[in-house]
Parts: structure tokens; C-alpha cells; sequence
């Protein structure tokens, strides 16, 4: 059977979604692998030719919902406006940096488009797309083996990394398939099969998280793991059916913990426990036992010495900057923070970590109110699918949504693409079916 370009580019799509769960950083960072580089030219190269040589320029931008298309357009103009307040009003000369992390945004608007253009006609896309962010349930493996993650540099500090060199975008990466087999565990009741399969797939990803040790990711997974066991058993409550459901996902965290190898169970219990430790290299802990550093902190005593971390007094200054902005200061903050934090310690120099205030600092006050409508309409309309058609991945898409809303607080990721794939995956129009 003979391959079509419209196929084509489907299929190299999924491939390249998948190649970026394995590259370090954001988006723009995450491409500078050649492999990455080369599918994302061939990609919008092919979708070009393809949109020209069939005329679906106007198809295409009309396969993004009107209102979105608007709200894209006032963040970006938002943005570019905070840029322009930098360069000509604080006086903040041109960087790489501003740029490439503009490029990074735009990334993540394309591939938000891209998304829902090969998805409009064909539901199986959506579903392939979604499945292939369930990929990082391979790291699983490395739960077997531990002692090989330190030679091959996937264990930094204690922390498992995977192959991104970034703990916080692996954190988020790892959530998505975590977040779907919970789900799948809670609402398969056919197939039993499967259905112990999520159980000890999920059970595994959530020791990789443990491991990982991001406490926003790990606030995430349990608001959301509540957020599930709400959504199933709302219609359908019975003392028996709350009990059964209450059980198997305390099993799922209580084996995820069991099974998470010693060093992510030191680090994950000293940066979730002891507060001022949070921050400290792995080798002041690593002759820590477990039951040190739980007494430690019930008995509120250091076991080594860090400086404290507050995210609070970061998010305050954060919060302050932005409002004294309304405008925005445009793309890459970081590169010009001399000229506003200048007194401040390295820690708080070190970005928003809330990447609602990060959007806000980018593109002012309309930049921020662009981003949350986007994000509200993907809730709204994940629960029209729903409403719809309550399958499986629907429900899916939903609580990942949730997941990766409520981790945006704790990191400045709002470029991410995961999120963005997503949010086109909750947007993309219903299918309407014939009769």
C-alpha cells in the first residue's frame, strides 16, 4: 500500500514527539540533538509542500478553533511587546538567549498546530500521538538494574535524570504515563489482565518520580491521584466500591515507594521532610539511613547543613517584578535580572519557578490571560469528549491536563512541549460520528 505525504507526516510527527522525550531541556534545547533537527525540517518541510501543493493553507489555520487562533496571537504580540519594553524602555541590549527562547515558544505554538491539524479527521492520531508520550515507561527497566544509572549518567545527585539532563522536564515527562496507567487501573474493568499490567506499570513510574525526587511533580501525582478516585467513583458509590478503589491506589504508591532504589528514597524523603536540607548534594546523605533522616525531621534536626529554600520568598519577588511590569519583559528573564535582582542570592536569581508567573513576566497581564484561556478551553472541551464519549483516554487526557497544570507551579515550563501537546490533544474539534 502506497504511502500518502498527508500519512507521511502523520507518522513522522509521532516519530519526532517521541525523539523529544529523550533530549535535555525545553523544546528549543531539546532539538539541538542532529536526529531531532533533521525530523523537525523534514516535518515542516513536508507539511509545507503538502499545504501548498494540495491549497489547505486556509484548512489549516482554520483547524485551529477561532478563538484559540486569537489567544495564540495575543500572547505572542504580548510577548513582543514586553520584548520591545526591555530593549527600549529598560534598556537591555539584544541577547541570544532573548531569541532562542522567543524560537522556543514558537516551537511549542507549532507543534500545538501541528497536533491538531493531522488529528481533525482521524481519532486513531490522537490516540497514537497519546500513546506515544507513554514511551518513558521504559525507564522502568532501570528499577531492576539501579547500579548502572550512575556509570551511564541517568542518576545525578541521587536524582534520576533519565536522558533529559533536566530533573524537572523528566519529572513532568515520566507524570504523563503515570498519570494514564492510574487511570487505566481505576477505570478498566473488563480486561484483567490489563488491568494488573497498569497496576505494575504505574507502580513503577511512580518509583521513577520518587526517584526523581520533583516535589511539584509529587504534589501533582497525589492531587491528582484524588482527583481520579473522585471522577471514578462520583457516579458510582458504594461503601464496597470506595474501599476497593481506596486500596489499589494506596497499593500503587505504597509499592512505587517500596520499589524506588535506596539513594532516590534518601533524596525524596530529605527534600520532602527536612525543608532547609532540601537543596544538598547527595554525598551528605548518601551514609544517611532512612530512619535518620525521618527521626531528623520529627525531631526537627539537621543532618547537614544547606541553605534554606523558599519558594514562597521566590514567587513573592517574582510576583512583585510582574506587577510593577503590566506589559511584560518579554522572552528570557534570566538574561537581564541584574537590572531588577541584582541584591538577591543565586537561588531567587534562578527564575520564577511558576510558569504562570513566567507568562505573566513574558507578556504582561494579556500575555497571562491569553495563556489561561487556552488552558481553560482544553478543560472545557476534554469534558465535552467526555461527555460524549467517556472512554478511557478521554478520562486520560483530562487528569494528565490536571497533572501538568498544577506542576507548572512549581517550574517556569510553560514552553514545554509535552503541555502543549496536550492542550492540542484536549482542544482538537469532536469528531462527529454518522448515524
Amino acid at each position: 500500500m502506497k504511502l500518502s505525504l498527508l500519512q507521511f507526516n502523520k507518522i513522522l510527527l509521532g516519530v519526532f514527539l517521541v525523539s523529544l522525550l529523550f533530549k535535555k531541556g525545553d523544546v528549543y534545547s531539546s532539538i539541538t540533538a542532529q536526529a531531532s533537527k533533521i525530523i523537525l525540517f523534514v516535518l515542516v518541510l513536508s507539511t509545507i509542500i503538502y499545504l501548498l501543493k494540495n491549497r489547505k493553507i486556509i484548512e489549516f489555520l482554520h483547524s485551529i478553533p477561532k478563538k484559540i487562533r486569537f489567544a495564540i496571537g495575543i500572547l505572542t504580540v504580548g510577548v513582543i511587546i514586553g520584548w520591545l519594553v526591555t530593549l527600549y524602555v529598560v534598556g537591555i541590549p539584544l541577547s541570544m538567549p532573548m531569541v532562542t527562547e522567543f524560537i522556543t515558544l514558537l516551537i511549542s505554538f507549532g507543534i500545538f498546530s501541528l497536533v491538531i491539524f493531522y488529528t481533525k479527521t482521524e481519532d486513531i492520531y490522537a490516540d497514537r500521538y497519546l500513546y506515544a508520550l507513554l514511551v518513558p515507561c521504559i525507564y522502568i527497566l532501570f528499577l531492576i538494574i539501579p547500579e548502572i544509572t550512575e556509570k551511564i549518567h541517568l542518576v545525578i545527585n541521587g536524582r534520576f535524570f533519565g536522558f533529559t539532563d533536566n530533573e524537572n522536564v523528566l519529572s513532568k515527562i515520566v507524570l504523563v504515563p503515570a498519570i494514564y496507567f492510574i487511570t487505566s487501573a481505576l477505570f478498566e474493568n473488563k480486561n484483567k489482565l490489563f488491568k494488573i499490567l497498569a497496576v505494575a506499570i504505574s507502580s513503577g513510574l511512580v518509583a521513577i518520580l520518587l526517584w526523581n525526587a520533583s516535589r511539584g511533580a509529587l504534589l501533582s501525582l497525589f492531587l491528582t491521584t484524588i482527583f481520579i478516585f473522585y471522577f471514578n467513583i462520583k457516579n458510582d458509590f458504594t461503601f464496597k466500591n470506595f474501599i476497593y478503589k481506596s486500596a489499589l491506589l494506596l497499593g500503587i504508591l505504597v509499592l512505587g515507594f517500596l520499589i524506588t532504589p535506596h539513594s532516590g528514597k534518601q533524596v525524596v524523603l530529605n527534600r520532602i521532610l527536612n525543608k532547609d536540607t532540601a537543596q544538598v548534594r547527595y554525598v551528605e546523605l548518601k551514609e544517611q539511613s532512612i530512619d535518620t533522616i525521618i527521626s531528623s525531621a520529627v525531631s526537627e534536626k539537621k543532618v547537614t547543613k544547606a541553605v534554606p529554600e523558599t519558594r514562597t520568598e521566590i514567587w513573592s519577588f517574582y510576583l512583585k517584578t510582574a506587577i510593577l511590569n503590566p506589559l511584560g519583559l518579554g522572552p528570557a528573564f534570566n538574561t537581564y535580572k541584574k537590572a531588577y535582582i541584582s541584591a538577591y542570592n543565586d537561588y531567587i536569581t534562578g527564575g520564577a519557578h511558576n510558569s504562570y508567573l513566567e507568562i505573566w513576566l513574558w507578556g504582561g497581564i494579556i500575555g497571562l490571560a491569553a495563556f489561561c484561556y487556552i488552558i481553560l478551553t482544553a478543560f472545557r472541551s476534554v469534558l465535552e469528549k467526555i461527555k460524549l464519549e467517556p472512554t478511557k483516554n478521554n478520562i486520560a487526557l483530562l487528569a494528565i491536563l490536571v497533572a501538568l497544570s498544577i506542576a507548572l507551579l512549581f517550574d517556569s515550563d510553560s514552553k514545554l512541549y509535552i503541555y502543549w501537546v496536550i492542550l492540542a490533544l484536549c482542544i482538537r474539534p469532536i469528531q462527529q460520528k454518522s448515524a
